[in-house]
C-alpha cells in the first residue's frame, strides 16, 4: 500500500492536470455540439446476380420424352429457334427458314398431302446437305 501513497504523492499534478484538461476538452465539445459518433453510410447498394442457363436443348432427353414419336419431334421442332434448329439432332432446317423433324437423311415427315417435303438444302447438326448457298 506504501506504493500506490508514494506514486500518488509524486505524480499528483499530472495526474490532476490530466484530469482537468479531458473535463474541459469534453465541456468545450459538449457546448460546441461535436459530436464523435461515426457516420453511418445510408448509401443503399443493390446487388444483382445473373445466372445464365444453357439454352441448347438436350436431344436425347427430347426424344425420350416423345419415345422417339417423329410426329411429337416434329411438333417440337416447329417451336426451336434457327439456331436450335440446326443443331438438334431430331430436326433439320429447311433452306434456311423452316424448323422440321429430321435426320441427318433429311425430314422425316411428309405433307399434309402425304407427299414429301419440298426442299434446296438443309441444316442438320450444323452441317448443310444440299443445294446448300454460299
Amino acid at each position: 500500500m506504501a506504493g500506490i501513497a508514494d506514486f500518488l504523492e509524486k505524480y499528483w499534478p499530472s495526474i490532476l492536470t490530466v484530469v482537468v484538461t479531458f473535463l474541459t476538452l469534453l465541456t468545450v465539445f459538449k457546448m460546441t455540439g461535436v459530436n464523435f459518433t461515426p457516420i453511418e453510410d445510408k448509401h443503399i447498394e443493390k446487388v444483382v446476380t445473373i445466372e445464365s442457363f444453357e439454352s441448347t436443348p438436350d436431344s436425347e432427353a427430347v426424344v425420350a420424352a416423345n419415345d422417339s414419336d417423329k410426329l411429337a419431334l416434329h411438333g417440337v421442332c416447329t417451336g426451336l429457334s434457327s439456331k436450335a434448329c440446326k443443331n438438334a439432332s431430331y430436326c433439320v432446317l429447311l433452306s434456311g427458314d423452316r424448323c422440321v423433324g429430321g435426320t441427318k437423311s433429311g425430314p422425316t415427315y411428309l405433307t399434309k398431302d402425304g407427299n414429301k417435303v419440298d426442299y434446296e438444302y438443309y441444316h442438320h447438326k450444323g452441317d448443310c446437305n444440299g443445294a446448300c448457298p454460299e
